[in-house]
C-alpha cells in the first residue's frame, strides 16, 4: 500500500515541477496581451508628448495592431507579428513588421507592472536597446501605455 501512495505523490510533483514553469512562461506571455493607451514617448533623452489623437496597441496571439489617427484626420492601422521571451529581464520583444513590400525587424525590451506597459524599441534592423530607459544620444524610443479596460 506504502508503494502506491509514494508513486502517486512523486508524480504529483513531478507534474507540479513541470507545470508549473511552463504556466509560469505562459501567463508571462499573457501579461502583453490585450489593448494599450499610449500615455507618453522618451526618444533620445527627450520626454515628448503622447500624440494629441488616442493611439492605442492590441497585443493578441502573435499579432500586435496599432491604430491612431492619420495626418489626414483619418484613422490608420498597422499590424506586425511578434514574439516575446519571458526567460530574460526585462523581457525581449521582436516585430516583424512590413511596410509596403519592405519587411523590418524591430528588436525590443518591455515591463508590465500592473496596468502599465513600458516598451523600449530599436530602430528598425538595428539592435536591441541596452534597457528600459532611453538616454541622450541613444537611438531607441520608450514607450509608456496603460491598459484599456
Amino acid at each position: 500500500m506504502r508503494l502506491p501512495l509514494v508513486a502517486a505523490a512523486a508524480a504529483a510533483l513531478l507534474v507540479v515541477g513541470v507545470g508549473g514553469a511552463g504556466a509560469d512562461d505562459a501567463a508571462g506571455k499573457k501579461q502583453i496581451e490585450g489593448t494599450w493607451e499610449l500615455v507618453g514617448v522618451t526618444r533620445g533623452g527627450k520626454e515628448r508628448p503622447a500624440d494629441k489623437e488616442r493611439t492605442t496597441i492590441t497585443f493578441a496571439a502573435g499579432t500586435m495592431t496599432m491604430k491612431g489617427l492619420a495626418k489626414d484626420g483619418g484613422e490608420k492601422q498597422k499590424a506586425a507579428q511578434y514574439t516575446v521571451d519571458t526567460t530574460k529581464t526585462p523581457n525581449w520583444i521582436d516585430i516583424d513588421a512590413r511596410d509596403g513590400d519592405k519587411k523590418e525587424k524591430v528588436l525590443g525590451l518591455y515591463e508590465v507592472k500592473g496596468d502599465t506597459l513600458r516598451l523600449a524599441m530599436g530602430r528598425p534592423d538595428g539592435d536591441r536597446p541596452a534597457s528600459l530607459e532611453s538616454k541622450e544620444g541613444e537611438k531607441s524610443t520608450v514607450a509608456r501605455l496603460k491598459r484599456v479596460k
